[in-house]
């Protein structure tokens, strides 16, 4: 028995104030603007009951925290312009500065068998810290993009964006006691991603799409949570933000009680960035990351819904995804850490069903509905998998509608996982791979709810 073998107990809070508001003028016939500032402050801390520090002459546990505080303001904007019937162009931006806090930190417990902190408080004066990070994050961001209705049945819409952000990282001395903490900075800039969409819709029934676009993800705070070493090294190795293209094309149908639509599309992920922990995720310990290359996606979805009556619909959806690593996972040497190329995609599966038979007269409601999910495996490699499963979700429920105080009133019955089916729902909770560890030998799995009953009252005024 290790204390890997128990992750005793822990729980989230946070805490926000959001203010915004958004100003739009017409500032002639043709030209419209549209501002909108906001500000947002947040404290959120996520707790976990750890044996791997002990209280100082008190519990042989102590209430791991991982604090962040945010507090940011920004303003999005545009001006348009109708330049002609049909034409319209526009422009835009986003410019935002984060001023960004985040420390793991130890909270005392009393020598007793319940917890001297509750799971609804945030927990004051920590008696020990393995970091306190503080980044400055800018963020810059502006669009161009024009769309032209041809004729009444041809739309054409296109464009491009550009996004530069900065992470300065830095951390406080006097909060900070584990030998790999580091600073610095790091920039995410593409200041030319494009973006182009036509629709031909030849009949009012038949609507045939068909788009391309090119997007970048900006790095998070993940790179500095790593040892100087790493961190200089990964820099030295050119890191790159993770980007993508997506090609995207399909039909839609609008008939008067039926609708459909079937979409295909291919995806290229490429500087798939990767974190590898060499310790369990109850401890804390500097990750390393790397880029392992690209992922591509392909596949199709099938939609459609008929209504029987105006009270009685049918819905049917299906999606088959073919997702894979294009390369092998190395580390920083060079090493093989997870033969991943040609392999799926983990918590990935290659179908998805979806059925649902729903009733509303006005009155009565009732509603069944199944989704069905195939294989998915948990490795990079393959070599651990969880079979396919299928969830039921039932509901009835009763609408009172009369000319006294209960109109309006309703009362459903919900019953989730009618079949009560054991399966995982959660793949990769904690990370994923983790080098130092067999496949599957790591515990990051989530079992998925059992068979639950809700009754919800509702009143309409």
């Amino acid at each position: 028995m290790t204390g890997d073998d128990a992750y005793y107990d822990g729980y989230g809070l946070r805490k926000d104030l959001l203010i915004g508001m958004s100003v739009d003028y017409d500032l002639t016939d043709e030209l419209h603007v549209r501002v909108s500032p906001y500000y947002h402050n947040n404290r959120g801390i996520g707790t976990w009951w750890t044996p791997y520090v002990p209280t100082p002459g008190g519990s042989s546990l102590s209430v791991r925290g991982t604090e962040y505080f945010i507090n940011r303001m920004g303003v999005t904007g545009s001006l348009s312009y109708d330049l002609f019937r049909g034409n319209q162009i526009e422009v835009g931006g986003w410019y935002e500065i984060n001023d960004y806090d985040t420390a793991r930190d130890y909270f005392g417990l009393d020598d007793a068998p319940t917890s001297s902190i509750s799971h609804h408080e945030f927990p004051k004066n920590p008696f020990a810290y393995d970091y306190f990070y503080k980044f400055d994050i800018n963020t810059y961001q502006y669009y161009v993009q024009d769309t032209w209705e041809l004729t009444d049945s041809l739309k054409v819409s296109g464009g491009w964006k550009g996004i530069q952000v900065d992470i300065d990282a830095s951390n406080d001395p006097s909060r900070t006691s584990a030998s790999w903490a580091t600073q610095g900075s790091l920039t995410a800039k593409d200041m030319f991603l494009p973006q182009v969409g036509v629709n031909y819709r030849p009949i009012y029934e038949v609507e045939l799409f068909g788009s391309y676009a090119e997007n970048m993800r900006a790095f998070t705070t993940t790179p500095f949570i790593t040892s100087p070493d790493q961190f200089a090294a990964i820099r030295e190795q050119g890191l790159k933000p993770e980007t993508s293209k997506t090609f995207e094309g399909g039909l839609r149908f609008h008939l008067p009680k039926f609708e459909a639509s079937v979409v295909g599309y291919h995806v290229k992920f490429d500087n798939r960035l990767f974190s590898v922990s060499p310790c369990s995720a109850i401890e804390s310990c500097p990750s390393v990351l790397n880029n392992v290359g690209s992922v591509t996606t392909k596949g199709v979805e099938v939609t459609g819904q008929y209504r029987v009556t105006p009270a009685l619909s049918l819905y049917a959806a299906y999606a088959y995804t073919d997702a894979s690593y294009d390369d092998d996972v190395l580390n920083g040497a060079g090493e093989l850490v997870a033969a991943s190329g040609g392999k799926s995609v983990v918590d990935q599966p290659e179908h998805l069903i979806n059925g649902e038979i729903s009733y509303d007269d006005g009155t009565f409601i009732g509603r069944a509905h199944v989704n069905y999910q195939s294989k998915r495996y948990a490795t990079y490699e393959n070599d651990l998998s969880f079979k396919g499963r299928a969830l039921v979700d039932l509901t009835v429920g009763y609408r009172i509608n009369s000319d006294d105080a209960l109109d309006g009133t309703e009362i459903q019955l919900n019953v989730t996982n009618v079949t009560d089916e054991k399966y995982v729902s959660t793949i990769g909770q904690s990370g994923g791979y983790q080098a130092s560890y067999a496949p599957g030998d790591w515990q990051y799995f989530m079992v998925g709810a059992p068979r639950q009953w809700f009754v919800t009252l509702k009143k309409a005024f």
